[in-house]
């Protein structure tokens, strides 16, 4: 593991798939590096047995660690550390396939609603979720976001996105305005000159992952929405772009996919939301049936 960090020194790589790597090895690190002459190595069959076994029962943790362990071991091949890549026999594992459940726009007003834009720090809790419901940024684009890279006046911006893909895209007048208030009121003085992110600490220094993952832990705390999460702001951007008729090509760049079929899932999300509201098609609220309604005030009993 050393060796390979060694070797992308210097490279724009992401902190989190190291991370996701080492974890991965508890996991399935016996064996790892060494080869088999039928074409999978010891360390792919362990790690297959990992996900057979139970010790990753998580679809997600199980598709996590299968794209964590390939990364590395074609990174390890590439950096020519061995003759072959020690896990290209891991099998992907076959994911459960779970309808994506935006917050409802109850659930976006109220926590938008939770903050005050007087404050540098409610501004900038504002900002940040405004930002990410209007785009659909990652939780890494927020925190990298540079202030040069950030044009207020036209209303859009440059995010540096996986693979070190760029992409330009537009963001809304009130999330330009809420921008505009914080880097002119509240964003503090850069600590440094070499400081070029758009969102600081009270510092002055640039927001850290642990520091945005307490932005969101405040802002479930103030708004009770117990399953909030960066992400689910990404997957509410996406559903409602499709609400809004927008074309999966352009969603994909805003998204910045590789693949367009990622991209398709918001519009199956998109089409289970308007499901939920059609309740007029109900075939049997056309029968002449009567049925009394419960007295107003009463609790629905539960299991």
């Amino acid at each position: 593991m050393s060796t390979y960090e060694a070797a992308l020194d210097g490279r724009v790589i992401g902190t989190g798939t190291l991370q996701e790597v080492r974890a991965a090895f508890a996991e399935a690190a016996t064996g790892l590096l060494a080869q088999d002459p039928m074409g999978a190595s010891p360390g792919a069959q362990e790690a297959n047995q990992a996900f057979g076994n139970g010790r990753l029962n998580e679809a997600i943790a199980q598709d996590g660690f299968y794209r964590a362990v390939r990364a590395f071991g074609r990174g390890l091949e590439k950096q020519q550390l061995v003759d072959a890549d020690p896990m290209a026999g891991l099998d992907l594992p076959k994911l459960d396939e779970k309808v994506l459940r935006p917050l409802t726009v109850e659930e976006e007003q109220h926590m938008l609603d939770a903050f005050n834009d007087n404050s540098p720090s409610g501004c900038r809790t504002k900002a940040i979720l405004m930002l990410m419901l209007d785009v659909g940024l990652r939780r890494s684009e927020v925190i990298s976001l540079k202030h040069d890279d950030l044009n207020l006046e036209d209303g859009f911006l440059l995010i540096q996105g996986k693979g070190r893909k760029e992409r330009w895209i537009p963001f809304g007048y009130k999330t330009g305005s809420i921008l505009q208030r914080y880097a002119m009121l509240h964003r503090p003085d850069p600590a440094n000159p070499t400081v070029d992110t758009f969102f600081l600490d009270s510092e002055g220094y640039p927001m850290t992952v642990n520091a945005l993952k307490m932005v969101f832990e405040r802002v479930k705390a103030k708004t009770g929405i117990a399953r909030l999460h960066p992400h689910l702001l990404r997957h509410t951007f996406g559903i409602r772009s499709q609400e809004m008729n927008m074309p999966s090509l352009i969603l994909q760049r805003y998204m910045g996919h590789s693949d367009v079929r990622t991209t398709e899932r918001y519009a199956h999300a998109a089409q289970s939301e308007k499901i939920k509201r059609e309740r007029h098609y109900s075939h049997v609220d056309q029968l002449n049936v009567r049925v009394k309604k419960a007295p107003r005030g009463s609790a629905i009993k539960r299991q």
